[in-house]
């Protein structure tokens, strides 16, 4: 089969719009939540639970879009699917899982890092956070496949379907 990977800008070109679709989402629902809650300060129980809310909001999104479809809005619009890199086809939702934690994961340690070992500003740490995700983007120079580091952590695979036979 022929499968042809995607160019860095065409992959951070879908992570974005899966970012601003996936996080309309999680706010819409939170929204909906707060209406019947009221307000919520800021380190209570019910603030903690809205964020967990969101990031089950995203990753139920990344399941169903990925497991009915192969991909979703973000790599739907810039010809992307996803394949598992064992059985190149769809994904399993465990893979689709791992995915979706590693690659919080990746983003969360490096925030961390700075904001609480570094003491950096809230703003400065989500500009770490992005400095490790570019090390996701830098295994994709190494992997034989060129997958980036949370898909080669979850067997998954983003394929360009403008030049893979990979079209259903």
């Amino acid at each position: 089969m022929n499968i042809t990977a995607p160019t860095m800008i065409r992959r951070l070109a879908g992570m974005i719009y899966d970012f601003c679709v996936a996080g309309t989402l999680a706010l819409f629902i939170s929204y909906i939540g707060m209406f019947f809650v009221g307000s919520i300060e800021a380190d209570s129980l019910v603030a903690y639970a809205f964020s967990v809310l969101q990031l089950l909001v995203g990753l139920l999104y990344f399941i169903y879009f990925c497991t009915q479809r192969n991909n979703t809005a973000g790599m739907w619009v810039w010809k992307l699917r996803m394949i598992s890199s064992v059985t190149e086809g769809k994904p399993s939702a465990l893979q689709i899982m791992l995915r979706y934690i590693s690659l919080l994961s990746i983003i969360t340690i490096g925030f961390l890092f700075a904001h609480k070992l570094l003491d950096m500003s809230v703003f400065a740490s989500f500009g770490i956070a992005l400095l490790t995700l570019s090390i996701s983007f830098l295994w994709s120079l190494k992997d034989s496949k060129q997958r980036l580091l949370h898909e080669a952590l979850s067997n998954t695979q983003l394929v360009d379907t403008r030049f893979s036979e990979i079209k259903s």
